[in-house]
């Protein structure tokens, strides 16, 4: 699947009024996401520029597949995906983005979540400041830090934070999705980014609802997607595809 683009074009669904612009008067913001300075989302978010090449008709289908794999929203609390990259970061950030855009595109409120710690992308994608994130979270400087609206109406995004890297560790450390559910955001939909590396997981995914692998094509091992399928399945988080980038 394609990762860069040059085009640009309309969009098939209203922007955000919170994204790139306060707006006079408060303009309206999605409780639980804080107002965000103008952005300029970069050309490989294909879903904001080029709603009809072949690579976005792709994610499209991905998303349709998902929805339909766990079409059962669980109650009383978010669903909750995670991507799972194998020697993949720059093209498992510009997957998940694209496929949170195509999601929130449909009406659902959707989070997309950066857990990229040693080489945070998502922040970038969307033209976000990078300065605070999902590690402010992991590491009690911001209990309740709020995620940034997305470019599109329903979509807001947690990047992983300036000091990410140097805290890579702290994502081993407890479920995701008990801090997911503590946070102030209304979502219906939360996607999570990962790339596994060498990294233990388990503890990260726990509770997780779906899972889609993600692999370099030519590059991942069998070893480690072997690693990753048996990891996702120890924990009962249903793997609905495999994608090759």
């Amino acid at each position: 699947m394609r990762i860069r683009s040059s085009a640009a074009g309309g969009a098939d669904h209203a922007a955000n009024p919170a994204f790139g612009a306060p707006g006079r008067d408060g303009a309206r913001v999605t409780p639980g996401v804080r107002s965000a300075p103008q952005m300029a989302p970069r050309p490989e978010l294909i879903a904001l520029h080029e709603l009809g090449s072949p690579d976005a008709l792709k994610i499209r289908a991905l998303r349709d597949t998902l929805l339909s794999t766990f079409s059962d929203r669980p109650h009383g609390r978010v669903q909750s995906w995670v991507l799972v990259g194998i020697d993949c970061e720059a093209e498992l950030a510009v997957l998940a983005a694209n496929l949170a855009i195509v999601l929130a595109r449909l009406g659902t409120p959707t989070l997309l979540i950066d857990g990229a710690f040693e080489r945070p992308m998502i922040d970038h994608l969307f033209g976000m400041p990078a300065e605070a994130g999902l590690v402010n979270h992991y590491d009690g400087s911001a209990a309740m830090l709020a995620a940034y609206p997305g470019p599109v109406e329903g979509l807001s995004v947690m990047p992983a934070g300036e000091q990410a890297p140097a805290a890579a560790h702290l994502l081993e450390q407890a479920p995701m999705l008990d801090m997911i559910e503590r946070w102030p955001i209304q979502a219906e939909l939360a996607i999570l980014s990962l790339p596994i590396s060498s990294m233990s997981f388990a503890q990260t995914i726990r509770g997780f609802d779906g899972a889609v692998i993600v692999a370099k094509k030519h590059r991942a091992t069998v070893a480690d997607t072997r690693r990753a399928v048996d990891v996702l399945d120890s924990e009962r988080v249903t793997a609905a595809a495999t994608v090759l980038v």
